[in-house]
């Protein structure tokens, strides 16, 4: 999309082509690399970002390439809210750990290190100001996007390098001018315009003074830090989404299950495009169904549905939500029930269901934060 709008200034891109993405001008080539990692890894620090840089630069790229490493965070930073596009010689730290590449100072001059925390977001900003029109309008350009350049990718695997096949920004205007007729907002924005549902927002943190004390957990809190991360258990839910497409964490009160469907959501952000349930009677899942067609929902590019607490008044709509996963490939469903809620839930088996229980970890982590904080930890 950037170099839709003109930001990068390319005028295609090759999926999977001589690296992750080609960048193509009419005279000049950029080979560019994307990364992302995960939470509980840490920072991106300056020798594993020399390590990808080094990677690129051993490709088999020609004398004249420009290389391109695109980040999810800054180097040395947890998360990142701003887009930032600089030369590899404004990482001193980086650079530092260069060493043994031959015309070393050749290769820092051609490469480049773009921060993009949120390409999604980011994308359906710009397609929204190019085409004049509202967000969920400009995610429906997007997925049409993300499954053309998912087939290239797949295309690409199979072909010789003379002969990949490529994006242009002519092709990017085609798709949209072909979906614009198709667009009706009245319809495919009733869900949210009902208040049934809304899309999940994973940049805004709130530090939340009183989290510790027993404040339900929401995506703004995994954004700030806050949760206390259960790998194993994190692990067994994307496997569950995975397989059956629907994923029920259950647990006693207080037992953390909020923290973990919430980290689950934010560990899968880039790949799912999530949506919280507000209020689900049965009737309305229709309009849940439409919302994630008209987003073009596929296995490759799925929407997923959150409900936090299905026993306070979702039982009914889980239960029809969960027949239309079975039936519709590229929708997921993420919920949390407390242990009591669950016996009497129809078609709990047809979920991918993750047990929650306190551990010794997570009290002590709480503990901490509650000393730390100065409050009595006696009121949680």
């Amino acid at each position: 999309m950037e170099n839709f709008v003109g930001q990068l200034g390319y005028g295609s891109v090759v999926p999977e082509g001589g690296d992750d993405l080609e960048l193509r001008t009419a005279s000049a080539r950029t080979l560019a690399q994307v990364k992302s990692r995960r939470d509980h890894m840490g920072p991106f620090s300056a020798r594993s970002v020399a390590g990808f840089v080094t990677k690129m630069w051993e490709g088999k790229g020609l004398p004249g390439d420009q290389f391109l490493l695109v980040l999810e965070s800054n180097v040395g930073e947890r998360r990142t809210a701003i887009r930032q596009l600089q030369d590899l010689s404004a990482y001193p730290t980086v650079v530092a750990q260069l060493k043994g590449s031959k015309g070393l100072a050749g290769l820092i001059a051609r490469t480049k290190v773009l921060v993009l925390p949120d390409p999604r977001g980011s994308a359906v900003v710009q397609i929204s100001a190019r085409q004049a029109c509202t967000a969920f309008e400009a995610e429906m350009y997007f997925a049409d996007l993300l499954g053309v350049v998912g087939h290239l990718s797949d295309d690409n695997g199979t072909r010789a390098e003379n002969a990949y096949l490529g994006l242009a920004v002519s092709d990017v205007q085609q798709r949209f001018d072909a979906l614009q007729p198709l667009l009706t907002s009245a319809l495919v924005e009733a869900a949210l315009i009902e208040g049934l549902c809304s899309a999940v927002d994973f940049l805004t943190s709130d530090e939340a003074p009183l989290f510790y004390l027993g404040v339900d957990a929401q995506a703004s809190h995994v954004a700030a830090g806050l949760v206390v991360e259960r790998p194993e258990l994190r692990a067994a839910v994307l496997q569950g989404l995975e397989s059956r497409r629907n994923a029920l964490i259950h647990g006693a009160s207080g037992s953390g299950k909020s923290a973990v469907l919430w980290d689950v959501a934010y560990a899968s952000r880039h790949a799912v495009r999530w949506f919280q349930v507000h209020r689900l009677p049965p009737t309305a899942v229709s309009s849940l169904v439409q919302l994630a067609r008209s987003r073009r929902a596929t296995v490759d590019a799925p929407v997923g549905f959150i409900i936090d607490d299905v026993g306070r008044g979702f039982s009914e709509g889980w239960t029809a939500l969960t027949a239309e996963v079975n039936r519709t490939p590229g929708l997921l469903l993420l919920a949390s029930i407390r242990e009591e809620d669950r016996y009497p839930l129809v078609d709990n088996r047809r979920a991918a269901q993750v047990k929650v229980q306190g551990d010794d970890t997570l009290a002590e982590r709480v503990w901490r934060e509650l000393r730390d904080r100065g409050q009595d930890a006696r009121q949680f």
